[in-house]
């Protein structure tokens, strides 16, 4: 796993338990990583790229 794909993760499950110290280091983590996407395109590629690592997510088994 990448960091980013841990945070994708997280966000995207609501059965994910994290303590505090993890949580807080995502939010830093998300925190810069909003920064630097300031443009709509960016968001929007975004967007698109979390449906098709969540169709990934779903062919690996874990």
């Amino acid at each position: 796993f990448s960091f980013s794909q841990l945070v994708h993760l997280i966000r995207n499950s609501s059965e994910v338990i994290i303590s505090p110290e993890i949580e807080s280091l995502c939010c830093i983590y998300v925190k810069i990583d909003d920064d630097e996407e300031e443009d709509d395109e960016d968001e929007k590629e975004q967007e698109e790229d979390d449906e098709e690592d969540e169709a990934e997510d779903e062919k690996i088994p874990s």
